[in-house]
């Protein structure tokens, strides 16, 4: 009796004694997070701030830039995009998050016309001797691209590409390739034009990585980050061996010049009030430099510049003989995101006073002095008169009539020459 009276106690007792001691079971499970991590490619966004259930979770992610994964519980999770240093939020988007998934979200497009991707990252490491390639396609204003991945050097002229068609928005599914040296090229789609090359790369043994192709400012470059979907998960742009200039002969008096790039020759004979055409360069640190097209080698004016991957850029000469100047400017040739057309004022006079730009009734730009550009302006598409105007006095020193503006079109307007015969230059940038 007396032991069955201690086995009802103890039975008795157990579940005080299982609820004081934490026990996993079948009904228990630990908690699980997802990984999120940043990624700003967005054209012409310096620096991003993202929110998540209004707090900030990643401040001031400069353009070409990634951070590190954080943990977010998996759920129903929004994230929104405003520009560092403001309170507006560009864009915002909710997603369904899986627990031990990672991600990468990226921010692309443009500031008025901003997106969000985000995409699951592939977590499956490749073989031995293997690696691993997806491309994402957030170039702003490029379209469809095809991507090749070939040995160095190898001519793309009959070969089909490793990726094909990724339209603007999209990221492919991952394709493994043997470890080692190879060439990445991407053209528009079902085209051979090569807008992005990367010269020799190392496709490291099992790594994978998203190729991540997007725009900085030119109407033709796209650039690639390279972001590893393992390892340290580094982020980096592998930069483009291509960027874009052109010359502008803006000085009146001066005859025929050719404009060197280290010495070189690369715009041969450009004439008084004339532009060339884009000419391909490298990218990198360069002096440029003005000669008399009739006497090789004499330097009229000269000026460095750095020119950046996957940009575009425009020189010009200005000044009278004897006191010649060249003048580097950096070209945004990306369509508006409205299609409006842009242009850009440039005052290349070398005696003009201060001038406000007048456009129909409008002023766009005040007192913009001599050697200078101005910011793009957003215009409505149409046909105006354009008159420049003595800052001070209100003087018309130039009035240029029946100026069309149509839909898409990037421009510059140079003012040129001298006081009392100023001249217009208007050039096509796209």
């Amino acid at each position: 009796m007396a032991r069955r009276f201690h086995l009802l106690a103890a039975l008795l007792a157990l579940p005080l004694a299982l609820g004081s001691c934490k026990i996993n079971t079948i009904n228990s499970f630990p908690t699980t997070y997802a990984q999120v991590r940043f990624i700003n490619a967005m054209a012409d966004a310096p620096a991003l701030d993202v929110s998540e259930g209004g707090n900030k979770v990643w401040p001031g992610v400069n353009f070409e830039t990634g951070t590190g994964y954080l943990d977010f519980l998996p759920s129903n999770t929004s994230f929104g995009v405003a520009l560092t240093g403001t309170a507006t939020t560009l864009v915002s988007a909710g997603y369904s998050l899986f627990g031990t998934q990672p991600y990468t979200l990226i921010a692309y497009g443009y500031p008025t016309a901003a997106s969000l991707l985000m995409a699951p990252d592939d977590t499956i490491v490749p073989g031995n001797g293997q690696f691993k390639l997806r491309v994402t396609n957030v170039a702003a204003g490029v379209g469809t691209i095809d991507t090749y991945v070939t040995a160095p050097g190898v001519d793309i002229t009959n070969v089909a590409p490793a990726f094909n068609a990724t339209g603007y928005g999209i990221s492919t599914i991952s394709l493994q390739f043997p470890a080692g040296q190879y060439q990445v090229r991407i053209t528009p789609y079902a085209t051979k034009t090569v807008i992005y090359d990367s010269g020799p790369l190392t496709l490291a043994d099992q790594r994978s990585a998203y190729a991540i192709v997007y725009t900085k400012r030119s109407s033709l470059f796209v650039n690639v980050l390279l972001a590893d979907e393992d390892g340290d998960h580094a982020v980096a742009p592998v930069n483009n061996l291509q960027a874009r200039i052109k010359a502008i002969h803006a000085a009146p008096q001066t005859g025929a010049v050719n404009l060197l790039s280290d010495g070189v020759s690369i715009v041969p004979g450009e004439i008084y009030l004339s532009a060339s055409s884009y000419v391909g360069v490298s990218p990198g640190t360069k002096n440029l430099a003005f000669e008399d097209a009739s006497a090789p080698g004499a330097i009229l004016a000269a000026a460095t510049k750095t020119i950046g991957a996957s940009t575009d850029s425009s020189v010009f000469l200005t000044g009278f003989p004897g006191s010649l100047k060249a003048v580097t400017l950096d070209d945004d040739n990306l369509p508006s995101s409205t299609g409006q057309p842009k242009v850009r004022f440039v005052n290349a006079s070398p005696d003009a006073p201060p001038l406000d730009v007048v456009v129909g009734t409008n002023k766009v730009v005040s007192a913009l002095a001599s050697p200078t550009a101005s910011t793009y302006a957003l215009i409505d598409a149409g046909t105006y008169t354009v008159t420049f105007n003595d800052a001070a006095t209100g003087t018309a020193l130039l009035t240029v009539p029946n100026v069309v503006l149509t839909l898409g079109q990037t421009s510059t307007f140079y003012v040129v020459g001298a006081v009392g015969g100023l001249a217009p230059l208007i050039t096509q940038d796209r």
